[in-house]
């Protein structure tokens, strides 16, 4: 459907007060929109801004083989974005290529794997996961002190790992004094205990779901799977 009724009150991000008390859903000011599915967001107290990743749409070459490959499925990626008021993830009407780096018409809209979307209507990533999508789900711009100074105002992203290729790490991403995002490290990994042998790589033994800094400067990671919690500190 086009508009797309989800939009009206859904798939974005409404402000409201935090010191106010029965407030009706009206009552929250619309912040973005176009959101897919996101749980990863986080503020840079560097820049002061709000950041999100938004997860790509799934299953597209299954539903339209003829418009989608599977290595162009391969490429719709996991975007983040900086998210300040109007910003338009472009979901439904769109998907970002993160090889081609250009948004492009989604099938269901007219899209036939190669047509742009309208330039100047919806906002760019600053960053993309894809190949296959590692699942981030969980945003935190490091407030520490404890960690090398290289780590300090940089963001740790939680990758919850796909189809039991890619992700099940934490990555770090670099950021510049004005908000410009380096490539992603991976900072931890092993979650997974994949057995590399194997023809199958089987279930994965963990999969990290969130994080946190504690008071001490540490990284709190917790897993989905067996409701483990590892703390990751420098020099201890």
């Amino acid at each position: 459907l086009k508009p797309c009724p989800d939009l009206a009150d859904r798939a974005g991000i409404w402000r409201f007060s935090a010191s106010k008390t029965g407030q009706k859903f009206s009552d929250g000011e619309q912040v973005a929109t176009g959101i897919r599915d996101i749980s990863s967001l986080d503020w840079s107290a560097s820049d002061g801004r709000l950041y999100g990743i938004m997860h790509g749409r799934d299953n597209t070459s299954r539903m339209f083989p003829n418009a989608v490959s599977a290595e162009d499925e391969n490429n719709i990626a996991d975007e983040m974005h900086v998210i300040t008021k109007g910003t338009n993830f472009g979901w439904p009407y769109t998907y970002y290529d993160g090889v081609r780096k250009q948004r492009l018409v989604a099938p269901e809209y007219g899209g036939d794997g190669k047509m742009a979307a309208p330039a100047g209507t919806y906002s760019t990533p600053i960053l993309t996961f894809q190949g296959p999508r590692a699942a981030p789900v969980d945003l935190l711009f490091y407030p520490g002190k404890s960690f090398p100074a290289e780590y300090r105002g940089g963001a740790f992203v939680v990758l919850h790992g796909t189809r039991n290729k890619s992700g099940y790490d934490i990555v770090f991403v670099p950021f510049s004094r004005h908000g410009k995002a380096g490539d992603p490290q991976v900072f931890a990994n092993g979650f997974a205990g994949f057995d590399t042998t194997a023809a199958t790589p089987g279930r994965a033994k963990y999969r990290p779901i969130g994080e946190a800094a504690g008071p001490d400067g540490a990284l709190y990671v917790t897993d989905s799977q067996q409701g483990r919690v590892w703390r990751i500190a420098y020099g201890q």
